[in-house]
């Protein structure tokens, strides 16, 4: 529901559809996300995607309502700030086309971090519990890692999404 609700405040800010069906076409069969912050719905989308394609984008169609700003290696994102949560917090959605990927993100922290693991500067595998779950497991359709360490201090996670026995994941790290 708040997914959804969050979907309803992108589009009343931007002027153009954002929803799953939306992404999924961006996604040319392949791409990745990454929730950040349950509270605030924080997320990161990364897929490939080529600067034709890029340019037919709703995204890169209404990149006139968005604040343009160029990164150091000349990349140019884009970047609107809104309420949302009932005009209760505000919230960003930058997206950005560089070397073959589209990235689009809530937060400029998450975004920046994305577009260093871009340049290979960085890398979820540098992470030792994903390295060691990877070596266990074989990605299929769909491969979501979970830092469970994180979520057992995160505030949402503990009051929303779990509601009691939090004890009993700490011997947990990744799933």
């Amino acid at each position: 529901i708040k997914l959804g609700e969050r979907f309803s405040d992108f589009e009343n800010s931007t002027g153009f559809s954002l929803d799953l069906q939306t992404l999924n076409s961006l996604a040319e069969n392949r791409a990745a996300v990454a929730v950040y912050d349950i509270g605030k719905l924080d997320f990161v989308y990364v897929s490939p995607m080529n600067k034709e394609l890029f340019c037919i984008t709703m995204f890169a169609q209404n990149s006139s309502k968005f604040a343009e700003y160029t990164l150091e290696d000349g990349t140019s994102c884009y970047q609107i700030e809104f309420k949302v949560d009932r005009e209760r917090q505000n919230q960003k959605l930058i997206f950005a086309n560089m070397k073959g990927r589209f990235v689009l993100a809530t937060s400029e922290k998450l975004f920046l971090r994305t577009i260093t693991a871009i340049k290979g500067k960085q890398r979820l595998y540098d992470e030792a519990s994903f390295r060691q779950l990877s070596k266990r497991i074989t990605p299929n359709l769909v491969t979501i890692w979970v830092n469970q360490e994180k979520l057992n201090t995160d505030y949402y996670f503990k009051r929303y999404w779990l509601m009691s026995n939090v004890e009993d994941l700490q011997n947990i790290r990744a799933g």
